[in-house]
């Protein structure tokens, strides 16, 4: 079973049942259904694979807590992108670090955080969100994951040196 069926048993299971409540673009509230949110993470992988993503290539997530978060997960776990995720604290320093030993192919970021990037292969989250929308009624298709595929490159704080990437594959989320 790959980590994608599991999602699947809430995403589709569950297509009708409200997923999410957050507070939307203009700060009011908004909901999305578990079946709203497979459709945008189906729009999200074809929207990467439109970009040369494909399994094993590693996409850094640098952003805050949001539904765009989310998408792109999810998306990545459907195609074998392995997540890189970010934290939105870290600086050019730490940034650099990261984005040399990760060796991302894209990075998904903020326009205000964008220019921390420097030459990096980075992208602003509503430009990816744009292209992801215009891919209406895309459809997942299997990758034939392994479970011991990596899915998440973790760095640790590096409180005894430079922060290092530990790799969490597939089974170890579906276990968590």
């Amino acid at each position: 079973m790959e980590l994608g069926d599991l999602f699947d048993l809430s995403l589709v299971g569950r297509a009708d049942a409200t997923a999410l409540e957050y507070d939307g673009p203009t700060g009011s509230p908004h909901s999305v259904t578990f079946g709203e949110l497979s459709a945008r993470a189906d729009r999200m992988a074809a929207a990467l694979t439109a970009r040369g993503m494909s399994r094993g290539d590693r996409l850094a997530i640098h952003l805050g807590n949001g539904i765009e978060f989310i998408d792109i997960f999810l998306a990545c776990v459907r195609l074998g992108v392995i997540v890189v995720p970010v934290n939105t604290l870290y600086r050019e320093r730490e940034l650099d670090h990261i984005v040399k030993d990760a060796a991302p192919r894209l990075i998904a970021t903020s326009a205000e955080h964008r220019p921390l990037f420097g030459d990096a292969p980075a992208v602003e989250v509503n430009v990816l969100s744009a292209e992801a929308d215009a891919h209406p009624g895309a459809l997942r298709e299997r990758r034939g994951l392994d479970g011991d595929d990596p899915a998440v490159i973790i760095y640790t704080s590096g409180t005894t040196g430079r922060s290092k990437g530990a790799v969490l594959t597939h089974n170890n989320l579906a276990t968590n």
